[in-house]
């Protein structure tokens, strides 16, 4: 059963170590030496947001549709226990992590930014009574530091309509069976893996078109303009890569 404590406890685990990579608590500080890694040497477009908080390792913004969008950065070696080129176990990493916290996979993938691997992510988590959140990460790692940019974008008012409208559709035109639900909802790289929640398949991106104001869109839509707009200095990428904390 989903509880309040298990939404509450996978939010804290997906904006601390889980997906930040780190555990440092953000606070305020001296300016940060040009020379040196800090959270001003990764930025990227954030023109149709309001900044909320800015401390010396943490930004947050907010914007008209309640989203939030923040970018962290951990001055310490990244958690992550598998290299970036191990996706595989990778995405078994971040099952079992967000699994535990009572959510479930939407993607993982691995991208290369500036020639730096990359890791996206994006999550979904119950709501309670209804409805869901969906957090989407980009995480930067280097060999002693990371960045993480993370979208969290929460279903509100009417819920459900995404799934219904898509399930009817399907049922419609042949592809489900009236009634049955085999099949529907299922891990996207693990498909016999019983998680308490699962992508289903209204959640595919072929939706987001149809779909502008879902926050899944949302958050797709989101982390995407970041990575079309992420500018990284040479002090990061010019660091040491990131090999697995193992």
């Amino acid at each position: 059963m989903i509880t309040l404590t298990s939404i509450r406890t996978a939010m804290l685990i997906m904006t601390t170590a889980f997906i930040a990579t780190g555990c440092s608590k953000p606070d305020a500080g001296p300016p940060p030496d040009p020379t040196k890694p800090s959270i001003d040497s990764v930025n990227f477009d954030t023109s149709a947001w309001s900044e909320k908080d800015k401390s010396r390792d943490a930004i947050e913004w907010d914007n008209s549709k309640a989203d939030v969008l923040s970018l962290n950065f951990f001055n310490e070696k990244p958690s992550i226990p598998v290299k970036p080129k191990e996706l595989k176990k990778l995405r078994d990493y971040y099952r079992t992590m967000i699994s535990k916290a009572g959510g479930g996979l939407v993607s993982v993938d691995v991208m290369s930014v500036q020639n730096l691997p990359c890791i996206k992510t994006i999550f979904k988590v119950p709501q309670q009574p209804d409805g869901m959140t969906y957090v989407g990460s980009f995480t930067i790692p280097l060999a002693d530091f990371s960045y993480v940019v993370k979208a969290k974008c929460t279903e509100t008012g009417t819920t459900g309509i995404r799934d219904t409208m898509v399930m009817q559709d399907m049922m419609s035109s042949g592809k489900m069976k009236m009634g049955s639900f085999d099949g529907w909802a299922q891990d996207p790289y693990q498909p016999s893996f019983k998680g308490p929640a699962l992508r289903n398949k209204s959640e595919d991106e072929k939706y987001d078109e149809k779909f502008p104001d879902h926050p899944l869109s949302r958050c797709r839509k989101i982390l995407a303009n970041v990575i079309a707009t992420l500018k990284i200095n040479d002090v990061v990428a010019k660091s040491a890569p990131f090999k697995g904390s193992r």
